[in-house]
């Protein structure tokens, strides 16, 4: 298991610093690119209602705990989830 903060690390500050771009941390004047995580949200996998154009998985109807439920690119909301 990997705790959340190594997580958070790993998917942003890690990447953006590989690619050397100006991304990946949170700071007053930097580009607001921000994934909003409930942990705590439980909820079941639906292949049939994934967004992606391909319905293949092996997690079909197993129950999850943690959702994404906003998506901020450039400062704009550009994806919510459903409540």
């Amino acid at each position: 298991m990997i705790g959340l903060d190594r997580m958070i690390d790993a998917m942003s500050r890690a990447p953006a610093e590989i690619l050397g771009i100006e991304r990946g941390r949170l700071a007053v004047g930097a580009i607001a690119d921000v994934v909003v995580f409930d942990p705590e949200r439980e909820w079941t996998v639906e292949a049939a209602s994934l967004t992606s154009k391909s319905k293949n998985t092996p997690f079909d109807r197993w129950p999850m705990k943690g959702r994404v439920t906003r998506t901020i690119v450039g400062g704009r909301s550009v994806w919510k989830g459903s409540e």
